[in-house]
């Protein structure tokens, strides 16, 4: 177990994850199984009673559980477990069909994007996005909060909000920027780096397309914004 850089934020993460009921949609399943273990593992550290049906059986594949482990309850298909024992959280681990929620009002899936996927209304939908090597992009737009996470092997932890260096000093600039003048376009991001911090306009343009590829902001249709 790794030594989390801001246990609040981690906590905060796995109760976003794990209230109400939500579908998790990516293409990383190796990403998907270390938060599926996180969960499962913060969830028992506090008692809780946890469901999870792995139809590939990853979870096991992966040596990602421990056999008998109490509150936890482990199978491969929905019809293994008696649905009239109720659950603090149902963990679905990429399930053909999206399940109804008939046992638990917590309710994790995790999916592949697929053209067929059907998700019912009443669940809220999160994305799981690479960013660069080990780092992804977890997007919770129910919330409008977003997560830089780290994947350190069947670990995870949660990256700072704001990058170290000149990047940093970069997104502060452009933060306090829009309070004052409101939306920005690229241009404007762009003279106000040059101005405040003395770069060339190429070198500034870089560094702030640097941080809408790191996910420190967006660039759409030629707007600046900062998350």
């Amino acid at each position: 177990m790794i030594k989390l850089r801001d246990p609040d934020r981690f906590r905060e993460l796995i109760n976003r994850l794990t209230t109400g009921k939500r579908v998790l949609i990516s293409h990383y399943i190796n990403a998907k199984l270390a938060l599926s273990k996180a969960v499962i593992d913060s969830l028992l550290l506090r008692d809780m009673k946890i469901l999870v049906v792995d139809e590939n059986l990853y979870m096991t594949k992966y040596g990602l559980l421990e056999s008998e482990t109490p509150n936890l309850t482990y199978v491969q298909k929905n019809s293994g477990f008696n649905k009239n024992t109720y659950v603090d959280l149902a963990l679905f681990i990429e399930p053909n069909f999206i399940p109804k929620p008939v046992f638990s009002q917590n309710i994790l899936v995790t999916v592949t994007p697929k053209y067929r996927l059907r998700i019912p209304k009443y669940y809220s939908i999160s994305y799981l996005k690479k960013i660069v090597g080990n780092k992804y992009f977890l997007e919770f737009r129910d919330y409008g909060e977003r997560f830089r996470i780290i994947v350190s092997g069947l670990d995870i932890d949660v990256a700072d909000d704001k990058p170290h260096g000149l990047l940093g000093t970069i997104l502060d600039v452009l933060r306090r920027s829009m309070l004052e003048y409101g939306e920005l376009s690229v241009k404007d991001a762009v003279n106000i780096v040059h101005h405040e911090l003395g770069l060339e306009n190429s070198v500034a343009r870089r560094m702030i397309y640097r941080l809408a590829s790191e996910k420190y902001l967006e660039i759409r249709k030629g707007r600046v914004i900062v998350y």
